[in-house]
């Protein structure tokens, strides 16, 4: 018998390495075996068929072909048998759809001086000069006094941060936090607007507030964040400062940011790295590539402080080379507009990624919330017609207890119990205390109502008094 034949070297690869293959050409190869091993299959069952014609009578030819050629069929589609088509997604109608012309939204987000609003000024005025249609812009920022861009919608012509602080006695970042409440009210409007402009505008930018904590983990920033991207394609842009990341303790507690925020959203992420023409990104690039390079920047750094500082920035970015790998990293210039082509087209892929993996997560999430809501009125509508069945018509009894204040300023708990004419009262051997008991609570229930109304009568003075300095 012959020896198999050693598979040879590919061309120009060096000799004692091994040639990696592409997931392409495993593909190819998988699928020529498979050819071959159909083909010879066919030819086999055919050569079957063919000596059973001539050893078996002809009347019984017609039938033994045909239960062989079944059998052909089904052993021929043994090896190519596929999992079952996945049924289609059922969005909901506000959703938007892949079929259908939509604007992407781009929250852009960072830390303060990263260069946001320089990025939305030229991506607002410079639109054509890279081949695209001029954008759509919000502002959210109720905080900034100018803006070198003029935003289609401001928040700042709805909330006014100043009054905001001065009428709830705030500090700067309760001012931004309570405003962007106020304006996530009235959000609804904004999304109506963007609704009327789906087909015509291609592109959606936000900018966020520089105050980053303020918008990414305020109930606030979610329900704008949520509503965005359940009514379009959305995905994040983080602007990174170039020029402040240069170390990698302070490059690695920002990437850390950033990886809260990506799995926090779940939204497309755009890794933006900013102010290239003062500083080259090459080096934070490599550290996102090579864990030995940043392992090495880190010692380095590392060496006149203690330990601990050195295994915690060491460890964090280890743990941060998963984070690398599912990301985009654009590197521009918001000032000269140097890799913003890169930018179009890495937001352009962010499209397909919500279409393909963000969107039927958050469908799943919806139906086992809506799942979840319709378990908790199932429960509490068992829970009432139990309780409707054990009374049977009769007046019910009620047993629990409700905290209250006494009269005189100490806690105290007041039965609610229904007595029924001639009845004792549950708790009570004894009818006159527990009539004793009623006309206390009964008392204490009039002196609420009027205390209720004269505060009342205080809130509504407070509010003409306040009117009247306006």
């Amino acid at each position: 018998m012959s020896q198999p034949t050693k598979p040879s070297a590919a061309a120009g690869a060096p000799r004692g390495k091994v040639q990696l293959l592409s997931a392409e050409e495993v593909q190819q190869m998988m699928q020529q075996q498979t050819q071959q091993k159909q083909e010879r299959m066919l030819q086999q069952e055919e050569e079957e068929e063919e000596e059973a014609d001539n050893d078996q009578p002809t009347s019984s030819s017609s039938s033994s072909a045909a239960k062989q050629s079944t059998q052909r069929e089904s052993k021929v589609a043994e090896p190519t048998t596929a999992s079952p088509p996945t049924p289609a997604l059922t969005l909901p109608p506000h959703m938007p759809k892949r079929s259908e012309p939509n604007s992407i939204v781009s929250l852009v987000i960072g830390m303060a001086g990263s260069g946001k609003t320089t990025l939305m000024q030229n991506l607002a005025m410079n639109a054509p000069t890279y081949g695209q249609r001029k954008p759509y812009t919000l502002n959210l920022d109720p905080a900034v006094l100018n803006l070198s861009y003029t935003p289609n919608i401001d928040i700042r012509q709805t909330v006014k941060y100043k009054e905001v602080m001065k009428e709830y006695n705030l500090g700067p970042n309760g001012g931004i936090l309570t405003a962007l409440n106020l304006f996530a009210t009235r959000f609804d409007q904004v999304l109506s607007l963007l609704e009327k402009r789906r087909t015509t505008i291609e592109h959606v930018f936000v900018d966020t507030p520089g105050q980053i904590e303020v918008f990414t983990w305020s109930a606030s920033g979610m329900i704008i964040t949520e509503s965005l991207a359940q009514s379009f394609p959305t995905c994040l842009l983080y602007v990174v400062d170039t020029t402040r990341n240069l170390a990698p303790s302070t490059f690695v507690s920002n990437m850390l940011y950033a990886c809260s925020i990506m799995y926090k959203t779940q939204l497309p992420f755009v890794m933006v790295l900013n102010k290239i023409d003062v500083t080259s990104s090459d080096s934070l690039i490599q550290w996102m590539t090579d864990y030995d390079s940043i392992e090495q920047a880190i010692n380095d750094e590392c060496q006149q402080n203690d330990s601990y500082s050195l295994s915690l920035t060491r460890s964090m970015a280890l743990m941060l080379n998963e984070f690398y790998s599912t990301i985009s990293v654009v590197s521009v210039s918001a000032a000269t507009g140097e890799g913003f082509n890169t930018l179009y087209a890495a937001i352009d892929k962010c499209r397909d990624e919500y279409y393909n993996e963000y969107q039927p997560s958050l469908v799943q999430r919806l139906q086992q919330r809506q799942q979840q809501d319709q378990a908790e009125k199932q429960q509490s509508m068992n829970k009432l017609m139990k309780d409707l069945n054990a009374s049977k018509g009769q007046k019910a009894v009620l047993t629990n207890e409700k905290p209250a204040v006494a009269s005189n300023g100490s806690d105290a708990n007041f039965d609610d119990t229904v007595v029924s004419d001639g009845e004792e009262a549950a708790g009570y051997d004894d009818p006159t205390e527990a009539a004793a008991e009623r006309a206390e609570y009964e008392e204490f229930m009039q002196k609420l109502s009027i205390t209720e109304q004269l505060e009342q009568k205080r809130t509504a003075r407070a509010a003409k008094q306040s009117e009247a300095k306006r």
